[in-house]
């Protein structure tokens, strides 16, 4: 069933109103502000999505009363930007190619989910990596968006000073399965790369780090074989109990590490990959988070690595 772009403007005005209070003030009257602004027209469906994204994100039982509110008020929840997005993929996946330059949004989209199945996220990976490598290939001009020069930096193994390039990493789990990630980086030529991103998943690496990442028959793109020069960085990896959210307990240990001098991404709320530099003592972040009881794991250098005789 097509909505037209007003009713969509209005249910992402009920939809805000949910989710408005698990922001900081100033983002939640930025979004209010860019939902009226695009209210009726196309590019309010990318908010829609956006806002959809976070709705199911939600616990359980927020999700669900969320779910059931919209629906109620306006006939559809956020399930429905959900499966549109869905199909979009499956079609995409479906033709094996990428057409133009919304779905080589919604690609990228779809692989920022950690929760992405592995298989599905190694498909996108390969589709999105073709397209780059395409559009890249037909560039003549250096200004070109750096996602579109990413197959001609590879190709020819050229340096970059921009994070234009993804390697990918196989993360092997505690039961043997492995999770793929992905990672942005600086091409340095030669199949070195110059990490951009803080692992989620990944051991053993951390941002800035210089690897060795040829690009694999198998996996059609760039994969982590080794470590070339570590730039002194560390990671920890914390799950939060509740998630972060402005001002809560978990906000106030994040908001520490950084009085620290640490730095953080986070996938989701509640799963955050931490970069400690070179200039922080890890053992002062470590009896911090001790003190604190989290719930957290040693990522680069590896808990093994550190105590050995204790793994």
């Amino acid at each position: 069933m097509t909505r037209d772009y007003t009713s969509i403007g209005n249910w992402c005005i009920d939809a805000h109103g949910i989710t408005a209070p698990e922001l900081p003030d100033s983002i939640a009257k930025l979004q209010l502000t860019a939902i009226v602004r695009h209210a009726g027209k196309a590019s309010i469906i990318q908010i829609a999505k956006d806002l959809a994204e976070g709705l199911n994100d939600l616990p359980t039982s927020q999700r669900l009363a969320a779910q059931e509110t919209l629906r109620s008020k306006h006939g559809f929840g956020f399930d429905y930007f959900i499966q549109r997005e869905q199909v979009r993929l499956a079609k995409i996946l479906a033709r094996g190619k990428i057409r133009d330059e919304a779905e080589y949004r919604a690609v990228l989209d779809a692989l920022s989910d950690t929760t992405l199945d592995s298989s599905l996220a190694l498909q996108l990976e390969r589709l999105l990596t073709s397209h780059e490598s395409e559009s890249g290939a037909g560039q003549q001009c250096i200004q070109a968006e750096p996602a579109s020069r990413l197959g001609l930096t590879q190709a020819l193994g050229l340096m970059s000073n921009e994070p234009t390039a993804k390697v990918l990493f196989r993360a092997t789990d505690d039961d043997g399965g492995v999770t793929i990630e992905t990672l942005w980086a600086v091409p340095l030529g030669n199949d070195l790369y110059k990490l951009d991103n803080s692992p989620f998943y990944a051991y053993g690496v951390s941002w800035q780090d210089t690897v060795y990442a040829p690009v694999s028959p198998e996996e059609q793109m760039a994969t982590f074989q080794s470590v070339v020069e570590r730039a002194g960085n560390r990671t920890v990896r914390i799950i939060f109990d509740p998630p972060v959210s402005p001002s809560n307990s978990s906000d106030q240990v994040l908001q520490g590490l950084v009085s620290l001098g640490c730095s953080y991404e986070g996938a989701n709320p509640k799963y955050i990959s931490v970069n400690i530099p070179p200039a922080v003592d890890l053992q002062h972040v470590r009896s911090y988070l001790i003190s604190h009881d989290a719930q957290w794991e040693h990522a680069d250098p590896t808990f093994e690595s550190l105590f050995p005789d204790e793994a």
